[in-house]
């Protein structure tokens, strides 16, 4: 989603506006995947402890985003694996 690779104007201001929504989406799940991380390393010490109940209110309000996310990303999945152009990687084309 590089902008200064666009060809005009409507091109950069797409890509500027795919990026922001990118960016928040990735914002918007980055407590949940922390605090995920957090919880799961085996041997924690107190800093770990300390990482998980400074995390947990924001792990709550982030994680239905982060679940729907997940969600979307199966579902596509399991709907598209088969299919001859895929569903890992995509390319978005729009004509106007």
């Amino acid at each position: 989603t590089n902008p200064q690779k666009a060809i005009d104007k409507r091109a950069n201001n797409s890509l500027l506006i795919l990026r922001f929504k990118l960016i928040l989406l990735f914002i918007l799940q980055l407590p949940t995947k922390l605090f995920n991380s957090v919880k799961l390393v085996r041997n924690k010490k107190i800093k770990h402890y300390c990482l998980l109940f400074i995390g947990f209110i924001p792990h709550l309000l982030s994680y239905p985003v982060y679940a729907f996310i997940n969600y979307k990303a199966k579902k596509e999945w399991n709907n598209s694996r088969h299919l001859k152009n895929g569903s890992e990687m995509y390319l978005f084309y729009d004509r106007k």
